[in-house]
């Protein structure tokens, strides 16, 4: 939740950025903001980890014998490369 109100107050800024009334000081202003939603994002991305290797397992009934099983099983890596919004 922290993560979509600091894309909110992102967006604002980039508002004020774009707002001709706001002038030079908008413009500055966006800047300081989003270069400080950028500190807070780091820092609440990391908070976040994901296990390092997850094990995916698929069993597979034989239609033929229903008492056998083919177990196929591997194990991956998973990169957070974008924080997950819900």
């Amino acid at each position: 939740m922290r993560l979509q109100q600091l894309n909110a107050v992102r967006e604002h800024a980039e508002g004020v950025s774009e707002d001709p009334a706001a002038g030079v000081a908008g413009v500055i202003a966006a800047k300081v903001v989003d270069d400080k939603v950028d500190e807070a994002q780091l820092e609440l991305m990391e908070g976040m980890v994901l296990p390092s290797r997850v094990r995916i397992r698929l069993v597979l009934e034989d239609p033929e014998d229903e008492d056998e099983e083919h177990v196929l099983e591997t194990q991956v890596e998973i990169t957070m490369i974008m924080p997950l919004w819900y």
